[in-house]
């Protein structure tokens, strides 16, 4: 649970970023530049969505586990 908070900490910070990165630009890209940026940003939110799916499988798979133990400690 703590890993999934800090991603979503993250997350929000990288978003943050992003925005404050676009706003603080003085002149406008050239389509070159501006295919560079979203081909990067892509990159990066889609290894975040990987990171993310594996941490629920983790989150999903300890959930299991506890429930499996707390059925042995029951029986």
């Amino acid at each position: 649970m703590k890993q999934f908070l800090t991603l979503l900490l993250f997350l929000g910070l990288l978003f943050t970023s992003g925005v404050s990165y676009v706003s603080a630009q003085d002149e406008p890209l050239t389509k070159e530049e501006w295919q560079k940026q979203m081909t990067e940003w892509t990159s990066k939110r889609d290894a975040l969505q990987s990171q993310l799916t594996k941490l629920g499988k983790e989150i999903d798979d300890l959930k299991a586990q506890s429930s499996k133990l707390d059925a042995d400690i029951a029986a």
